[in-house]
């Protein structure tokens, strides 16, 4: 029996995303991982670290400064964001800044809290024209702009990669894999699902608000129907690459379309319809052509 080199990996879930990492990462296709956290509470604990790590930079930067982190003002709290922002030497990304932000922000809301502090000097962002923050009149947006990347989508050839490895997997992974996708889960959603979460009866899926990330639970559907075909309406596109499907549109000849059970009446309607139509009609030869492929169609 051939052996392979153990890799470990803190992974906050169970071993379904174990083999999610071999299909992003083919090198480890046939090496074994061990999962050695199955916590949730692994995601809050790093987000907590995170906010740590942000603040323990600001409390350097003020001692670095001899400045009283207590007592900062505005001003000086927006000469710490100027030395983090594109083009200085010590310039961090949007989504750090902004994560350094919240950190110093929550800070300064305790301290105001236990009366060790009278203001905070970072302001918080407020959409609308006539909202005004408390203590910082006139102040409407934060700080900071959110810059909102596109998301990176994978290529045609890396979904068929990723579908050829689910195929071969499990039941289990598939079927974790078609609610993920279906029901639009996020992990900790997924991994928390119990069997009276499901309603096979309606296809529905209970989302508890203690799995979810805002604490607010929902009901999604988990549909019968081709879900990895493109919606037209009245059919279905089942190329599964729709955006490089010839047609786009998927016509009636094409070979992609799937009409919906409300359109296969409509279809065996129109076909009636057109050999009526040719009974009763005088056609030339070129016209009569064109309706028989029409009806080859249907």
């Amino acid at each position: 029996m051939e052996k392979h080199e153990a890799v470990f990996a803190l992974i906050d879930c169970n071993c379904f995303y174990a083999s999610c990492e071999r299909v992003f990462r083919p090198d480890l296709e046939k090496t074994p991982i061990v999962v050695l956290s199955n916590n949730d509470g692994c995601v809050i604990a790093r987000t907590l670290e995170a906010y740590g790590r942000g603040l323990a930079h600001y409390l350097l930067h003020c001692e670095a400064s001899s400045l009283e982190a207590e007592s900062i003002t505005f001003e000086q709290v927006t000469l710490y964001i100027r030395r983090l922002l594109p083009g200085q030497e010590n310039a961090v990304a949007n989504s750090t800044l902004h994560l350094r932000l919240t950190a110093i922000r929550l800070w300064y809301d305790h301290l105001v809290f236990q009366g060790r502090c009278a203001q905070n000097p970072v302001p918080r962002g407020q959409h609308g024209r006539l909202c005004q923050i408390p203590g910082h009149s006139g102040f409407v947006r934060g700080l900071v702009p959110r810059l909102i990347k596109l998301p990176d989508i994978p290529a045609d050839e890396q979904w068929r990669y990723f579908l050829s490895i689910a195929a071969r997997s499990s039941i289990r992974d598939r079927l974790m894999l078609s609610l993920a996708y279906c029901g639009a889960l996020r992990r900790a959603e997924l991994v928390g699902l119990r069997i009276e979460d499901l309603d096979l009866a309606h296809r529905l899926i209970s989302v508890r608000a203690e799995t979810t990330k805002g604490r607010r639970s929902r009901i999604a559907r988990h549909s019968s129907d081709p879900y990895t075909f493109y919606d037209l309406g009245d059919s279905y596109c089942s190329n599964p690459f729709w955006s490089s499907c010839p047609h786009r549109m998927a016509c009636a000849g094409c070979d992609f379309n799937v009409p919906k059970a409300s359109a296969r009446a409509q279809a065996l309607e129109s076909k009636a319809s057109i050999g009526h139509y040719l009974e009763a009609v005088p056609l030339t030869a070129d016209e009569r052509a064109i309706v028989e492929r029409d009806l080859a169609k249907l």
